[in-house]
């Protein structure tokens, strides 16, 4: 349901900011002598929540005044508009794109970030997103 996928992007985007997490990501990284495997996952994750973030900016558009049933354990179902779940879905990805970004070695960074920018999607809108995005993680980057 719309409500699960809510809440576990909230605890991947607080999991990525956890500290303790990021000492877990150092140990590891030390004990594998090689990033290379840690970058592949988050390069994976990275993806993963890009489509995620590209799926929800085109459905958004086409959303009109949808309403979409909530499952909040309470019967009936809360109805709740599409529009709104997509912003809330589109919002954690975003969070969780910049958390990744610090997490990623400097030439994968580079890497997404020109993907992010040379990105021809089908939908124009989306293809602005994205490039608004990149510019916001490179911007994040530089801070």
């Amino acid at each position: 349901s719309f409500l699960l996928l809510i809440l576990q992007l909230e605890y991947l985007g607080d999991l990525l900011e956890n500290h303790n997490f990021h000492l877990y990501v150092s140990a590891l990284r030390k004990q594998q002598g090689d990033a290379t495997f840690v970058q592949s996952l988050f390069l994976q994750f990275f993806e993963h929540t890009l489509g995620l973030f590209a799926v929800c900016s085109t459905h958004n558009s086409t959303a009109g005044s949808i309403s979409v049933p909530v499952d909040s354990g309470k019967s009936p179902h809360t109805m709740v508009a599409l529009k709104s779940v997509l912003g809330t879905v589109k919002t954690w990805c975003c969070k969780i794109i910049k958390s990744l970004q610090n997490l990623l070695d400097l030439p994968v960074f580079i890497a997404i970030l020109l993907e992010l920018l040379t990105n021809d999607s089908d939908a124009d809108k989306v293809s602005v997103l994205l490039r608004e995005q990149a510019i916001v993680i490179l911007t994040d980057r530089l801070d």
